[in-house]
């Protein structure tokens, strides 16, 4: 998965599959899960997917406001949420359940804010960002558990992306444009790849940084979400081609 270079996008709303890319024996089904972050690239791969019918079937599953660790309470600004009240079960079942009835080759999973924030573990408890240690082990568990979801019920392959830092020119300072919070992430997700072959990553960051897109107010207006027609075209020239690659691998 290493990141494509130079790469500037079109205006156009889709790219066709690279010329390296051959026809799969059957167009590959893929399920995006996440956050509202999984949306926008999701919905990106699903216009790439329709305009290239012969390589993929994408479903998007999203969850708005959720991330993948769904425990304890998070900070945003002056608001509170106790995401075991209002993600979990909808993560974590769900969503699960109705991605398994697309029967995926491959899952690709994305989140940004939801996993990255000043969270309580335990209800009354302080506010822990993700360098506290308790934090990042439970980080590295609920992220496991959700990968080994899927491939315990038969998903061949499981995707996932480190997710692009917001950029905080356009987000402004504030605790989900740390990179050093994503690097946790990143961490969590690369020791699960390592243990298991059948989890890979997309370095989504790492691509949009070295075309020098990483910045580009156009293609994140509000610094996070990748928005059409760009999407579209991420999605065409990096995660479409790799997500149908690990599929048939």
């Amino acid at each position: 998965s290493a990141p494509a270079t130079g790469v500037a996008i079109s205006t156009t709303s889709t790219e066709p599959a690279s010329t390296t890319l051959a026809i799969p024996s059957r167009p590959v089904r893929i399920a995006v899960v996440g956050d509202s972050t999984a949306d926008a690239v999701g919905n990106g791969l699903v216009e790439w997917a329709a305009a290239q019918p012969a390589f993929a079937k994408v479903g998007v599953f999203g969850a708005p406001g959720c991330g993948i660790d769904n425990s304890g309470i998070v900070s945003i600004g002056s608001k509170k949420v106790d995401l075991a009240a209002s993600c979990e079960h909808d993560v974590n079942v769900t969503k699960v359940q109705k991605v398994l009835a697309t029967h995926p080759d491959v899952v690709m999973v994305i989140t940004t804010t939801w996993d990255v924030v000043d969270r309580q573990l335990v209800k009354g408890g302080p506010l822990v960002s993700p360098s506290d240690p308790a934090r990042q082990q439970h980080l590295r568990e609920a992220f496991a558990a959700y990968a080994k979801r899927f491939l315990d019920a038969g998903v061949r392959h499981v995707v996932w992306v480190r997710e692009p830092v917001p950029d905080a020119a356009v987000a402004g300072d504030q605790p989900q444009t740390q990179r050093a919070r994503h690097e946790v992430i990143y961490a969590a997700i690369d020791a699960i790849a390592a243990a298991e072959p059948r989890v890979s990553i997309a370095d989504l960051d790492g691509w949009l940084t070295n075309a020098g897109l990483a910045d580009d107010p156009a293609i994140r207006p509000d610094g996070i979400h990748i928005v059409p027609p760009y999407s579209a075209q991420v999605a065409g020239r990096f995660l479409g081609p790799l997500l149908v690659k690990v599929a048939v691998s």
